[in-house]
C-alpha cells in the first residue's frame, strides 16, 4: 500500500482485484494474534485457502526473542479460539482450544531442540520422529526442523514439548 503511494491503511478488500484480505487482520493485532499466539487468519496481501468461519483452525506460535510466553483468543462464529505458550529453559507448554465442528492443526514450536518429546495430559503423543496414538481427539503429527504439527479436532489441548 505504501509503495502504491497509501499513507493509511485501505479500505479496501485487496490491492487488486481478485485478491483476498480482511482490513481486521490489517493491525497490529494481527502480530499478537496471528504470529506470537499463532492464531493464523487470513493474509491481508494476496489469496489465501481459508475456510469460512474457522471450520479448519491453523495454530502455528513463534517464540521470539526472549519472550516467555504469549496468549490470545479470538470469538468465532463456532466458539472461542484460544492459544497460548509458556517456555521455560528448554521446555514449551502451548495450550490450545479448537471450537466444536471445526478441525485444527496445531504447532508446537521446537524452540531449536532437534530431539523432542511432546506429551499431552501427560500421555506421550510423538517421541523419536513418530507419532503415537492413545489420546482423543489427536489423529496425526509430523514433524519439520521447527515444528511439531497435531492433526486435531475440537477440543482443549495441552502439549509439553521437552528436548530428549
Amino acid at each position: 500500500m505504501v509503495e502504491n503511494g497509501a499513507t493509511t491503511i485501505w479500505e479496501a478488500w485487496g490491492q487488486s482485484k481478485g485478491q483476498e484480505s480482511m482490513i481486521m487482520w490489517a493491525t497490529i493485532d494481527e502480530f499478537f494474534y496471528n504470529d506470537l499466539a499463532g492464531i493464523i487468519g487470513p493474509e491481508y496481501y494476496g489469496p489465501q485457502d481459508v475456510k469460512p468461519g474457522f471450520k479448519e483452525i491453523r495454530i502455528k506460535p513463534h517464540v521470539v526473542g526472549d519472550l516467555t510466553y504469549a496468549k490470545a483468543s479470538i470469538k468465532t462464529v463456532r466458539g472461542l479460539i484460544r492459544s497460548g505458550w509458556l517456555k521455560k529453559d528448554n521446555s514449551i507448554t502451548l495450550k490450545v482450544t479448537i471450537p466444536v465442528n471445526s478441525d485444527a492443526l496445531v504447532s508446537v514450536p521446537k524452540i531449536g531442540l532437534k530431539k523432542v518429546t511432546v506429551t499431552e495430559g501427560g500421555k506421550t503423543v510423538y517421541r523419536n520422529g513418530r507419532f503415537i496414538k492413545g489420546v482423543s481427539g489427536i489423529t496425526a503429527a509430523a514433524e519439520t526442523d521447527d515444528y511439531v504439527t497435531f492433526e486435531t479436532g475440537s477440543g482443549s489441548y495441552s502439549f509439553d514439548l521437552q528436548g530428549n
